[in-house]
């Protein structure tokens, strides 16, 4: 009896199964159980997903969230990691020239950057000279420099402070692209050179 009952069941299930893999679409009932069917949900409001010949699902009516997330960059395999970068290092760049191309645009418009800072440090160094000139006439005729005019010095030196700080961070950028297009430029290399015959 037990063996005839399992018998029974087992079919049941390979029956299942094989509507599972036969089946064109698939959705959730309100209980949250998947329905695979040959023909879409009667409700025209049922998100569903429809596969195609090669077994590929695609959703329709909001059902995205019936799809399996994306696997995790994470969970990835460093070869699958290092595939996926090498496929998109080629389709981003046509040639070796084109990489060149693109270093010199990221560093021109670094250049323009540091233009502006060196020209804003230009400014306040002229300030600062000014607000000090202004102090020392007022010490020479034998006044005190008001607190406002310290005030302003020691304002105007912290912006000269700033502006040589994103002055050094604009270099350090300008080197991490050098490098960045040179390990960029030595790895297309290579794999140019193993897609060669």
């Amino acid at each position: 009896m037990l063996t005839r009952t399992l018998a029974i069941a087992t079919g049941v299930l390979l029956m299942l199964l094989a509507a599972d893999v036969d089946a064109k679409y698939r959705w959730k009932d309100g209980s949250g159980t998947w329905i695979y069917d040959d023909t879409p949900p009667k409700d025209p409001n049922q998100p569903y997903c429809k596969s195609n010949s090669l077994g590929i699902w695609s959703c329709k009516a909001g059902a995205e969230r019936l799809l399996p997330p994306p696997p995790d960059p994470e969970n990835l395999s460093r070869e699958e990691q290092q595939a996926r970068y090498d496929a998109l290092l080629m389709m981003r760049f046509r040639n070796l020239d084109a990489i060149d191309e693109a270093q010199e645009l990221e560093l021109t418009y670094l250049q323009y950057e540091k233009d502006a800072t060196l020209s804003n440090l230009q400014l306040h160094q002229k300030t600062l000279f000014e607000l000090i000139q202004g102090a020392a006439d007022v010490q020479r005729a034998d006044r005190e420099v008001p607190g406002q005019r310290l005030e302003e010095i020691k304002a105007t030196q912290a912006l000269m402070l700033e502006t040589e700080n994103a002055l050094a961070e604009i270099e350090a950028r300008r080197q991490d692209k050098l490098q960045q297009f040179s390990g960029l430029k030595e790895r297309y290399q290579q794999l140019l050179n193993e897609r060669s015959p």
